[in-house]
């Protein structure tokens, strides 16, 4: 899809826009968002191209990674301290699919 495509899912039916420049991609993410009186994208997604967030969270999702991670407590703790510290960040995660 690319960094200019918006999948909108309605029902049972899935509509495909694609804009001309980052700007109107930007514009309508923002629309959708007050129309659905949701807040903004959170900073993670402002930064964050959706493919790199793709696959972190799907390395992450091995069974294996997350008991690496657990048993490691800094690791642990550095991240439980950077949510609680960033909760807005968290609160509602923004996806590129809407559902209207």
């Amino acid at each position: 899809m690319g960094s200019r495509g918006q999948i909108i899912s309605l029902q049972d039916e899935n509509l495909c826009i694609v804009f001309n420049t980052d700007s109107d991609v930007r514009k309508f993410r923002e629309l959708i968002n007050t129309v659905k009186g949701r807040r903004a994208n959170s900073v993670f997604s402002q930064r964050t191209e959706e493919s790199s967030a793709n696959q972190y969270f799907q390395f992450y999702g091995y069974l294996s990674q997350q008991q690496n991670m657990m048993q490691d407590f800094v690791r642990t703790s550095t991240y439980q301290k950077a949510i609680h510290s960033n909760i807005n960040d968290f609160h509602v995660r923004s996806q590129s699919i809407f559902f209207l």
